[in-house]
């Protein structure tokens, strides 16, 4: 593993896509995405929080576009022409067009063309940006704090209690600033030297206790109605953010646990930070990869459990491949990297 990256986190990253790959196949909405959604975009925040240092407005601006806004144009303007070439192609009704392109332009986080997973992109560029700038702004870190809760309240009150979304998801921006703060000040406040020192003085009794977080986690999961950061549903939003903190702490410190007894140069944490590194593919194409794998599977075997994981796998290996496609050829340049 490269000596630049943290592993802990490359390896919550890499298990945070796999995750999103297998929320997106729709196997248990009852259950399994109704965990999943409970924390899983709303931990990347989180670690992106924890991976946050304040920079140049105007440099940091730049390279957030770079990395987030060349992709979303480009996969987005290619997956609407393509969407209108088959409406066109089909004979289809052809009054879609429109919304789609709007939804492109303006509203990203509802009705976009083949691959919805691309509203993370605007939205992490607004989040990122609008911290950036109230971070250098903003001296006083307790003033921080309270503005980043004031955000946070009206992206939840304006996607929980309205209809309305605000252009380029800033409602959905705003409350993922709530969990940006959070990863930083988890950061700042030494999260992980606490845990460590909890773990030296009573091993039993901390294992007790994240056995016990994990079950707390759950239930209280459960006991919220269905949220999805995406669509700004939060059921009850103080119960949404804690679960998706807790569970965002909870992941972290499993991580920094399997790091500490795995060899961080083996076959399978190269792969992890590969999958980390490109994550810009795997969120760009994994709903064309599993439709794909689907059509495939499907003309092999009927039998249900055996369709999910073969799907599933061949849709792992094709994002894979596509990741290193792109970022080891010319094709780089349509993810913003040089």
């Amino acid at each position: 593993m490269s000596k630049s990256r943290i592993p802990d986190l490359d390896l919550v990253k890499g298990f945070g896509i796999l995750l999103v790959v297998l929320g997106h196949m729709h196997i248990n909405e009852e259950i399994l995405n109704y965990y999943l959604h409970a924390f899983l975009m709303p931990l990347f925040f989180v670690v992106s929080g924890l991976l946050y240092r304040q920079g140049d407005i105007k440099k940091a601006t730049v390279k957030r576009a770079k990395a987030l806004l060349i992709p979303y144009v480009s996969f987005g303007a290619a997956y609407w022409l393509i969407y209108n070439g088959y409406l066109i192609v089909r004979h289809h009704d052809l009054s879609q067009m429109l919304p789609t392109g709007m939804s492109f332009l303006f509203f990203p986080t509802d009705g976009l063309a083949i691959e919805s997973a691309l509203w993370f992109l605007p939205v992490m560029f607004i989040a990122f940006v609008s911290y950036n700038l109230l971070d250098y702004k903003i001296k006083n870190k307790y003033a921080l704090s309270v503005t980043v809760i004031i955000l946070g309240l009206f992206g939840y009150v304006i996607s929980g209690l309205t209809e309305y979304r605000l252009p380029w998801g800033i409602n959905v921006a705003f409350v993922s600033l709530l969990f940006f703060h959070t990863g930083r000040l988890m950061k700042s406040h030494g999260f992980y030297d606490a845990v460590i020192r909890f773990r030296k003085r009573n091993v039993i009794l901390f294992y007790l206790c994240l056995i016990l977080l994990i079950a707390l986690n759950t239930f209280l999961i459960f006991t919220n109605s269905m949220t999805n950061m995406r669509a700004g549903q939060w059921g009850i939003w103080p119960l949404a953010y804690f679960n998706a903190a807790l569970a965002s702490a909870i992941y972290l410190i499993i991580a920094r646990l399997v790091v500490g007894v795995i060899n961080t140069d083996s076959l399978f944490m190269r792969l992890i930070e590969r999958i980390s590194t490109n994550a810009m593919i795997f969120i760009c194409i994994n709903h064309p990869a599993i439709r794909l794998s689907r059509f495939v599977v499907n003309r092999v075997t009927r039998i249900f459990a055996l369709r999910v994981i073969f799907i599933y796998i061949l849709s792992v290996l094709i994002l894979f491949a596509l990741s290193e496609l792109f970022c080891r050829t010319r094709l780089k340049v349509f993810i913003g990297r040089r």
